[in-house]
């Protein structure tokens, strides 16, 4: 009687595995778990056709029938042996493509190895919708990688005010956002929605909001135009967000915002301004950048800056939607030199009484003398 098989019932060689030809009758498979060398009349005779079939359609009375009886046992073997190494993938139902029809060969195989599967990234992507706000360079970069990725819902929101990008001319003409949002329905499987104002002036913000997965207010420039609001109605709603913005040849990225979980833009911003040198210029500036809704022309910046800080924006973002990774920036401040692409993390601690955040943050401030026990204190 045959032992029972620790292999998938329908075997499939896991994506990224290479086989190398060493010599004659010896091969080395090497996946991103390790490696192993076969050598022998097996891997000469039998190897070359039972690989291809390790597709996760063939089961393995299937695949043991292609073959001569007496070689059953050492193809079961073998498969135990590459199981035993992570050489082969989850096992699929039978007659089932286990790989989503909305993503690429490389997106499948990415999250079969980093995912639950590339089918559930895939159901993941698609029921996701993401706020894109800021349809500068960077805001463009990100929302065309998260189209092109399978997220299934966008809404972009323009970020510039018209006067902003027309030099004062109230031009008739479509936002960033508009003429965005039809080239992605035109490419991608993605419904697309477009605000074309700020966060500040958009209406329904609140109902924008409470559907959207998560939230990105992105920027070329310093602009922290509609951070307070963003920050406000996230946090109300319980749904994450994450900023980005670049100061001349530095990316600031983060800090990503779990309500309830992490500190917020306002524990930052806080603690920020209370290690500051100059606390009053700190507010002041922070002040400016807030009211700053317009793109700037002469910010000293190059396009593949926006090209390093979408990318990792966006690669950040799929892995919380699809793979339900941790963002990197999850409580903390990215900080990137672009031309040197060295990176330096800051820690974002929640602020006791935030007035964004806390839970506390209503009731009346606590006196010391309210938390020294009776006690201690000295009786006049």
């Amino acid at each position: 009687m045959n032992k029972p098989l620790s292999i998938p019932s329908f075997p499939r060689l896991q994506y990224g595995v290479e086989i190398v030809p060493v010599e004659e009758g010896k091969v080395l498979l090497r996946s991103f778990t390790g490696s192993v060398m076969l050598s022998g009349d097996f891997v000469a005779v039998v190897l070359p056709s039972l690989l291809p079939l390790l597709d996760g359609r063939h089961g393995f009375e299937e695949l043991a029938a292609k073959f001569d009886e007496t070689l059953r046992p050492e193809i079961e073997d073998f498969l135990t042996l590459i199981q035993h190494k992570g050489f082969l993938g989850k096992a699929a139902l039978h007659g089932r493509e286990d790989d989503a029809v909305m993503l690429s060969s490389k997106d499948c195989a990415y999250w079969s190895l980093y995912g639950a599967s590339a089918s559930e990234a895939a159901r993941r992507l698609a029921q996701s919708t993401v706020v894109v706000a800021g349809l500068g360079d960077v805001g463009k970069i990100v929302a065309t990688i998260l189209a092109a990725s399978g997220v299934g819902n966008l809404v972009l929101v323009e970020g510039a005010t018209p006067s902003a990008r027309s030099g004062g001319r109230q031009e008739a003409k479509a936002s960033e956002a508009e003429k965005t949002g039809l080239s992605l329905r035109e490419q991608y499987a993605c419904r697309v929605m477009t605000i074309p104002t700020t966060i500040n002036d958009a209406a329904g913000w609140e109902e924008t909001v409470a559907a959207a997965s998560v939230v990105a207010v992105l920027s070329d420039t310093m602009s922290m135009g509609g951070y307070d609001r963003a920050n406000e109605v996230c946090i109300k709603h319980g749904v994450p967000w994450v900023s980005a913005r670049i100061d001349r040849q530095r990316a600031i990225i983060g800090p990503f915002v779990i309500p309830n979980q992490t500190a917020c833009f306002a524990c930052f911003e806080a603690r920020s301004r209370a290690n500051a040198d100059h606390p009053e210029d700190h507010e002041a500036l922070y002040r400016h950048w807030k009211q700053l809704n317009g793109r700037r022309d002469m910010w000293p910046s190059l396009l593949p800056f926006a090209g390093i800080v979408g990318n990792f924006v966006a690669l950040d973002l799929l892995r919380v939607l699809a793979g339900e990774h941790l963002s990197a920036a999850a409580g903390r401040i990215i900080n990137i030199d672009l031309p040197t692409m060295e990176r330096s993390v800051h820690e974002v601690l929640k602020l006791p009484r935030c007035p964004a955040c806390s839970r506390l943050r209503d009731r009346r401030p606590t006196k010391i003398w309210d938390i020294i026990p009776t006690e201690t204190r000295s009786v006049g």
